[in-house]
């Protein structure tokens, strides 16, 4: 079994890491996928060959990333002088401390920490422009503290209506513009948000998270999905989400792999409408070796 097809594999913390997914599926074109755990590493290896084909936008860069020489702690006056020359500033708490980055001191080739060769153009002060294979390097330098977030979008001029846009619609977890493939938000907490423009991409995510997920508890090579089972499991977590622990809940019978998925207990709540699904309160997946077969019982 290639790894690089699997979510979970480089995660921090407890091994091995529990099961979270929360899907939100918002028309063909716009799809939700949560999960805590996700590393920028094991993303990267599975959507490698999508992000080399776009720009990137990274609105919250990981202070570890960034030089850490233009720190200073945050004053009206700098702050002042940073907004003199840009539109935004970059900030970050250290204890009780406040500390500014000046962006306005810095030449382009000394945005990024000693030992990060990755081109990075700053925009507005704040925003981060790059390429979609830039953005992977950056990816396996970050150790996953801090926030990161990100848009991916088909290459092409950049216009400011449109680093606007982007903003407004990665704070507020939504597509709304042709150009925006991928989002990516990730919290200190280990939770994360990606939204796809292709539900092909979401699926692709899903089937990683849970066959990495297997893999981890069980210890076993488990096969591919087919696109029924996808669209099961897709469906059931639209809403509410699935969980699992890797101890209590995967049983391994030699030919069989079995897990028993809890409904609507992720981090992320249930969305309304939906709190109907929670009387199941369980259902279980499982993975016949044999025949090579997964199956949802819900």
């Amino acid at each position: 079994m290639n790894t690089k097809d699997l979510l979970l594999q480089t995660s921090p913390g407890r091994s091995p890491h529990p099961l979270e997914l929360f899907v939100r599926l918002e028309g063909r074109d716009e799809a939700h996928f949560y999960t805590q755990g996700l590393t920028m590493q094991d993303f990267g290896s599975l959507f490698a060959g999508e992000l080399q084909s776009l720009d990137a936008l990274v609105y919250r860069m990981p202070a570890e990333l960034l030089n850490p020489n233009y720190w200073e702690p945050l004053t009206k006056e700098a702050e002042n002088a940073v907004r003199e020359k840009m539109t935004g500033i970059i900030t970050r708490t250290e204890g009780d401390r406040a500390l500014l980055f000046r962006a306005d001191r810095i030449s382009r080739g000394r945005l990024l920490r000693d030992g990060l060769d990755i081109p990075v153009e700053l925009v507005n002060g704040y925003i981060f422009r790059t390429t979609g294979d830039a953005l992977l390097k950056l990816g396996q330098a970050w150790s996953g503290r801090h926030r990161f977030d990100w848009a991916a979008l088909t290459k092409g001029p950049i216009p400011p209506e449109t680093l606007t846009a982007v903003h407004r619609d990665l704070s507020q977890c939504r597509l709304s513009l042709r150009e925006e493939q991928m989002f990516f938000a990730a919290q200190d907490d280990g939770l994360a948000r990606v939204v796809f423009a292709k539900r092909a991409h979401l699926y692709r995510a899903i089937e990683a998270l849970v066959r990495g997920f297997v893999h981890g508890a069980a210890g076993v090579h488990v096969g591919r999905m087919s696109r029924s089972a996808l669209d099961e499991i897709a469906s059931l977590a639209d809403g509410i989400g699935l969980s699992a622990d890797p101890v209590r809940d995967v049983t391994n019978t030699g030919r069989t792999v079995e897990v028993s998925l809890s409904l609507g207990r992720t981090p992320w709540g249930t969305q309304p409408g939906r709190e109907a699904l929670l009387a199941k309160e369980k259902a279980l997946l499982y993975y016949d070796s044999i025949s090579g077969l997964w199956d949802l019982a819900s």
